[in-house]
Parts: C-alpha cells; structure tokens; sequence
C-alpha cells in the first residue's frame, strides 16, 4: 500500500513532535510504496556539543518512534528495520522498515501533543500527583528516581557546574548561541532551536540573554569565574516533585535508546507532568561517572540524561518550533 502526499505530511508533522538535542530536528522521511525511509540530516549533528553522534542517534531513535506512534492511529505498524546505505549530499540513510496493517492505537499516541520542555519553576505536586510518579517508578523500573530534597539539591548543584564548565568551551558557546531564539524576528523562531518562550524567559530576560549569551561576552564572564551566573537552575531543580535519571546498559544501541527515552517522556506527559533535560550532567564524564556511582551502583550502566519533573502548570508552557513537514518530507 501506498500512502497520499497529505497523509505523508501528516505522519511526518505527528513524527517530527519528537525531541531532539537544542531542537536540530535531524530526521529525514521517505515513502517508498509500502515501506518508510528514515535519514538523517548531517549538518544538524552538533559538532562539539554531541562529538560523537550519540544524541544524534537517540534523537533518531526517537523519530522512529513518533513515526511507529503515528502510524499506530491510522491502523498500521512498522515492521523490522533493516539498513539502510548512502548518503545523498547531506543527507545520510539510517533505516527502512515495510509498513504492516493491523496494529492498534498507540495509548501514548494523544501524549504527543502535549509533551512539553517545561524550564521554569514547577507548582507544588499534590498527594495524587505524588501517587501518579509512583506509578511511573513501577513502569519504568530501568530510571532511578531522586525525590529526597537535599539529593535534588545536591544534583542541582552538580547541574549548575556542569554547565558552567560547557561555557568555558568557547567553540561550545558558540554553538549553543547559534541554536538560542531569543526573539520572535529571529528567522528561524518558527522552525528550531531553543525558543525564549520555551525557555521560560519573560521579555526582559530573553533580552538580556540575547547580549549576555553571546559567544565574546560569555568569554569574558568565564575569565571573570561567573559563566555560572548564566546558567545556574538550583532553584528551579528544588522546585520539582522527582528527579529522573534515564539509564541504558553500556551495550544498548543508541537508537534503541532513543525510542525509550522518548516513550518515557510521553508517558511523563500523559500522567500530568512536564519535564526538562538536564542534559549538561550526561555530557560532562565526571559528572555523569559519579551519579551513576550514588544511583546505579554496581552496574554496566551509561547516564542517557537526567530529567527533572514536576507537575504541568497552567497555562501549560509553549509548544516548541517544528520545521515544515514539506521540508522534511523527501522527494
């Protein structure tokens, strides 16, 4: 079977909701008669934030999972993936899988609209909600879950100076200005990358972000011992209900990785939660080495990211950019 052009667009608009590192949204999308092509766009890999294409992997894991979510609605599953070789100018093959009929809606499937990155203060999480995260812990047995007070404040700490040591990267700096949407004229406020309403800064500060941000000033303030100031969140960890830490054996594919960490995150959504990467902690060895040594102790593990949830508040947050699904639909 064959899909229409305007069903192709809708699957990819539903698959591209899935998350991925600063919003690079690498995935790529061909249908080919009755199977599915998934690529990836190379110059969206980031090249010093992610050297070595983990979260680039995990960000296409996820977008297969979005694709097999939204098949899911219209009747249809995607079968095993098998390789798929070449590389047309920037864009590189990942995989292809048939399309099979006779598969049921997804349960996450209405999750996918309202999964949000939410970076401000969280409400304070009632009884029931409390009650809902300890279901989440009995469903996700694999995350290692932080609710002591001081433990998060210890992690939020932990955070903040992994962060502040990325800053002092000047080539990472840069890299992360260059994907930061501080105002709505930017050109690609539509499209991608981390935009101020989603990052939770009011007008003022998305104004003073966009000059303290840049790569020459942050040079300076790391000089100086304060690129802490910039990105220090310890507040906004103390105000969540649990930290999450997303753990994978060392051996698991990234992909595979990807498909849960995104599964999970819908799951969060769908249980009245929002939640937020934290993601400075799995990137630095030293940070990542020494939660896994106090939260999975004796295990091959690997720190895939650490989340801190908390209730969704109202208004909910916004809802992050997403390139046209015309661009990411491949002729």
């Amino acid at each position: 079977m064959s899909f229409p052009r305007e069903a192709q667009l809708s699957l990819v608009a539903s698959a591209s909701r899935s998350p991925s590192p600063h919003n690079t949204q690498p995935a790529r999308w061909r249908f080919a008669g009755d199977r599915i092509e998934l690529h990836e766009c190379v110059d969206r890999r980031l090249a010093v934030g992610d050297p070595t294409g983990r979260d680039q992997a995990i960000a296409l894991g996820a977008a297969w999972e979005g694709m097999a979510i939204a098949l899911s609605e219209r009747g249809f599953r995607l079968g095993a993936m098998q390789r798929l070789a070449g590389n047309v100018g920037l864009v590189r093959g990942v995989g292809f899988a048939n399309v099979e009929p006779g598969a049921k809606p997804d349960p996450l499937a209405s999750a996918v609209r309202i999964r949000r990155a939410y970076r401000g203060t969280f409400p304070t999480a009632d009884a029931a909600r409390l009650s809902r995260l300890d279901e989440l812990a009995r469903r996700w047995p694999s995350i290692a879950w932080v609710h002591e007070a001081e433990a998060r404040a210890r992690i939020g700490r932990e955070y903040d100076s992994a962060a502040a040591a990325g800053l002092r990267d000047p080539a990472f700096a840069k890299e992360l200005y260059a994907w930061m949407r501080f105002s709505p004229r930017h050109p690609n406020w539509f499209r991608d990358g981390h935009a101020a309403d989603c990052l939770a800064l009011s007008p003022l500060e998305a104004w003073g972000g966009r000059l303290a941000m840049r790569p020459g000033v942050v040079r300076a303030l790391a000089a100086l011992g304060l690129a802490g100031l910039l990105v220090s969140e310890t507040a906004k960890v103390r105000s969540a209900a649990a930290l999450a830490l997303l753990l994978s054996p060392r051996s698991e594919d990234p992909f595979a990785t990807g498909r849960a960490f995104y599964r999970f995150w819908l799951d969060l959504a769908a249980s009245g939660f929002s939640a937020v990467p934290m993601s400075a902690l799995a990137d630095s060895p030293e940070h990542s080495r020494r939660l896994v040594a106090a939260h999975a102790p004796d295990t091959d593990v690997a720190l895939i990211n650490v989340f801190r949830v908390g209730p969704t508040p109202e208004p909910p947050p916004a809802e992050s950019a997403r390139l046209p699904a015309e661009e990411i639909l491949l002729a």
